[in-house]
């Protein structure tokens, strides 16, 4: 059974120095913003230009196109509602949607190589937990979950726990993977772990974690970037094929059967909202709600009442907002979430 589902924004990985929907655009619009010569490059980022050459070989579709995607793609970022929104638009184009794809991956994997969740301990080889995480939404939750837990127990309560997350990053799995060995001191237990980690990116992710091989995982960001990059054009979907690609059913599933589902980060943006599901969840709904109007979050209530609680507006009481961080919101209702794991 499902007792707690946590649906992931771009909000709960800013707390790993990764950015968010904002920063993103901005920095995908500088990315994508190339001078050109006769297909060459004057000036602006040599090593995505080169990628975006790859890519056009790779996937049989001229250059100048895909060129011209990215130059579009710069040119209108700081009108976009986000990067996911402006590629739904431009679905048609499979050259704009290859250069944003790429630049999503281009930027996002910069941010995890620049991350310390993604470092290393030097003379052992395995992931660690620096102390900055000490503030963030993953360590609260830990806590929870580790508190007068065995190993085992700890990983029978975590399988009980569902993560929906609308990020393309893999901060949870790193930190878990790092966290777990860690504090169990039990260095190769991933692989434990992943059988009890349960995630689901209805959007895709950067690439698929191997939690098996950790040391060949950090050999990819030193190497092999390129080959990576193109699988990702595979990898991340659009809001277009995200809708057709999710199984909706499992998605549904997961979120009605919970005792509680939990928004972290989350931009209740309108197209991530059509897959939630359309029938009553059981349980309540807790969200951060940080920097939303009133005005905004009474929008979100009335959404939420029609997605998750049919209409009903009886169940406005059950839906709690946060004007807080996500590592506060888990702070706030620790004692709810050890209950229902209890």
């Amino acid at each position: 059974m499902t007792k707690i589902v946590m649906i992931i924004g771009a909000g709960a990985s800013q707390e790993f120095g990764f950015p968010t929907g904002g920063d993103l655009m901005g920095q995908i619009g500088n990315l994508c913003k190339f001078d050109t010569r006769y297909n060459g490059i004057e000036a602006g980022d040599r090593a995505f230009f080169g990628l975006l050459k790859k890519a056009s070989e790779k996937f049989d579709v001229r250059f100048d196109e895909v060129l011209a995607g990215a130059r579009l793609i710069s040119q209108n970022m700081h009108l976009a509602p986000s990067i996911d929104n402006f590629l739904h638009t431009h679905s048609e184009s499979e050259e704009l949607v290859i250069a944003g794809k790429l630049a999503i991956f281009t930027c996002l994997r910069r941010a995890e190589e620049g991350s310390s969740l993604f470092e290393e301990e030097a003379t052992l080889g395995r992931p660690r937990v620096p102390e900055f995480a000490t503030r963030t939404w993953l360590v609260e939750l830990f806590k929870i979950l580790a508190s007068g837990r065995t190993s085992e127990q700890f990983l029978k309560d975590l399988s009980e726990i569902r993560f929906i997350s609308f990020n393309y990053d893999r901060c949870i799995e790193r930190f878990f993977t790092a966290a777990y060995e860690s504090y169990f001191n039990n260095p190769g237990a991933a692989a434990d772990l992943a059988d009890n980690l349960n995630i689901l990116h209805p959007y895709g992710v950067l690439e698929q974690y191997d939690f098996a091989n950790i040391n060949g995982d950090r050999r990819m960001y030193s190497g092999g970037f390129p080959v990576v990059a193109l699988d990702a054009v595979d990898n991340i979907r659009t809001f277009t094929e995200g809708s057709e690609k999710i199984n909706r059913g499992r998605l549904e599933t997961q979120i009605t059967d919970s005792s509680v589902v939990m928004f972290l980060g989350f931009g209740f943006h309108a197209l991530n909202n059509r897959l939630l599901p359309g029938k009553k969840v059981s349980g309540e709904v807790l969200a951060t709600s940080y920097g939303l109007s009133q005005s905004n979050k009474s929008e979100i209530e009335h959404e939420l009442i029609a997605n998750i609680y049919g209409g009903d507006p009886r169940y406005k009481k059950n839906i709690q907002f946060s004007d807080c961080k996500c590592s506060e919101l888990i702070s706030r209702y620790s004692r709810l979430l050890e209950r229902i794991l209890n």
